[in-house]
């Protein structure tokens, strides 16, 4: 049979301008007419289908011909369990994506509903790279006059970033400013390679996730720590406590809204 270039895209919904790709980059076989015109025959009807195919599982357009073509049937089967894997390990990609959208809502709701509520959850091992108040040699991110706590959160652009609380005879005694991950191929991000790594092991801690208006303010996190440690009596700080920015936001005034986690590490007495 022959197929023109509209038969084509009327069959496979696709448009001609893409059959027509297909073709210029020599992957989709076809014939033309004593006017001309392209078409196509049954072989490069089968492979217009198998292109479509291998571009819907996520093989470069340059690589079908790969798959169908010259190819030993082990070749093939290799080239299909590579892709496999690729997409096996963007579907853990996605799935790690679709938690965190869905931890993220869960944070803003219980800001919305639930203020300054301490809450005990568990939490995974946590990197953090302390960067103290010097934070000129941060690429991108931080403003060069951010040294104080309200620009800090005015001016942060990564949102990881945190504040971690030096809490020591029930008081914070300062505070410096880090950034967080949960890998250890971080340095990148900045200019300098810190060897201030601390790592905060995996267990209990209280959440309190809030909203503040263009700042921080140390007493109000004092405060609720003191809160929290009263509503769970059982538990003491393990660690020191370390601010998480979720998200910030103009509001009806058109005032930045930041909401604020705050996790308090904290182990049984």
């Amino acid at each position: 049979m022959r197929f023109t270039v509209g038969q084509l895209a009327k069959v496979y919904k696709i448009s001609a301008q893409a059959i027509h790709g297909y073709v210029d980059m020599g992957i989709l076989p076809c014939v033309r007419d004593d006017n001309g015109y392209r078409y196509f025959d049954d072989y490069g009807f089968q492979i217009l289908g198998t292109i479509i195919k291998n571009r819907n599982i996520g093989f470069p357009l340059k690589e079908s011909s790969y798959v169908y073509d010259n190819s030993s049937l082990e070749e093939i089967m290799e080239r299909l369990s590579e892709q496999e894997r690729k997409v096996n390990d963007e579907l853990l990609d996605l799935m790690t994506q679709v938690r965190q959208l869905d931890f993220d809502k869960h944070l803003l709701q219980r800001a919305a509903t639930q203020k300054d509520v301490p809450v005990l959850v568990d939490m995974d091992k946590t990197f953090r790279y302390l960067l103290g108040n010097n934070t000129k040699n941060i690429k991108e991110f931080i403003k060069e006059d951010c040294t104080s706590v309200s620009l800090w959160y005015s001016n942060l652009f990564y949102t990881q970033s945190s504040l971690v609380l030096h809490y020591d005879n029930e008081k914070i005694q300062n505070y410096s400013l880090c950034l967080m991950t949960s890998k250890t191929n971080f340095y990148e991000r900045i200019d300098y390679q810190s060897e201030n790594l601390e790592i905060v092991e995996a267990g209990k801690a209280i959440s309190i996730v809030t909203a503040y208006k263009n700042e921080v303010n140390i007493n109000q996190l004092e405060s609720l720590i003191k809160q929290s440690l009263v509503k769970y009596p059982e538990y003491c700080i393990k660690s020191d406590p370390f601010t998480r920015l979720v998200t910030s936001y103009r509001d009806e005034l058109c005032e930045k809204v930041n909401i604020i986690e705050l996790l308090i590490p904290v182990k049984k007495i």
